[in-house]
Formats: structure tokens, sequence, C-alpha cells
């Protein structure tokens, strides 16, 4: 079974929305952006615990990939935030083939990361998700995430 979540952004955080909700967008702009998160048992970048695909033709267009034994909700959506920063500066389509990692933060002093409140319900649907094929990837555990535009397709 494929697992799809649909987001929206409201006020200051994202929240998870039903998929009906996507209904009556302009068609001009997406009513929400897709990206496919998977777990891998290693990385290309062993100090890092997600990195992100950004491809042109290959489908799916974006795919976090999220390492195994460091999957949970702080990290997940440290992962989403990644890939919400790059489209806000690249748009929600890249026009490069693009991998994305991020170097391991720790939270500012005083200041605790941003937990999604739908990060640990996502990342149990992850863990439990039967093995797909991933085009340039392989067959493993995925779901896929709706997210909100963050700027028209080019």
């Amino acid at each position: 079974m494929k697992h799809v979540l649909l987001l929206s952004l409201l006020g200051a955080g994202l929240t998870a929305a039903l998929p009906g909700a996507a209904q009556g967008q302009p068609q001009n702009r997406p009513a929400a952006v897709p990206v496919t998160v998977v777990l891998m048992n290693r990385l290309q970048y062993p100090d890092v615990s997600f990195v992100i695909l950004r491809r042109t033709t290959a489908s799916p267009r974006d795919v976090i990939l999220l390492r195994s034994d460091a999957v949970n909700a702080p990290e997940f959506s440290a992962a989403v935030m990644a890939l919400l920063t790059a489209r806000r500066q690249e748009g929600d389509t890249t026009t490069a083939n693009k991998v994305v990692r991020a170097r391991p933060q720790a939270a500012a002093p005083g200041r605790a990361r941003t937990v999604l409140p739908w990060a640990q319900s996502a990342v149990n649907k992850l863990r439990n998700a039967k093995p797909r094929a991933i085009e340039g990837v392989g067959t493993v555990p995925a779901v896929d995430v709706w997210l909100p535009p963050q700027r028209s397709q080019r």
C-alpha cells in the first residue's frame, strides 16, 4: 500500500490535511508538490543522517534518503525543512540534477530543533512501508509526502 500525506501551510507550521483539501486551487499552481521519502541502510555520505536528491527527469523528482539507523521525528523534520528551503531558493522543481546533503547540526543554545507535528506519524509509516522500486535508488521502504508549493513551477 502506498502511503500519501498531503500537507498545507497553516500559520507558521506545517500540518497534515486530507487529500480532498487540494481541490479548488488555480490550475497553474499545484496544490501540493510531492516528495518521496525512503529508508536506506547507509548513505554515500556517512557523516549525515539524510540526503536529498533533486532530479530533472527521473521520477520521483525529489527524494529524501534517510539513514535507517538515524531516522526519528527530529531528523525527518530537518530533512523536510531542508527540502522546503531548497525549493524556496530554486523553485518546486529543479533545473539541474543535485544532491543536497545537510551537515550534522545541533540546535542553537537554548533553542530546540523544530519537529513537525506529523513527523512521528510519517516516520512510523515509513518504518512499516513495504519496499518499492525508486528509480535511481533501488527497492527500498518508501512513502510519498505532499508539501505546499514554495513557488510556481517553471
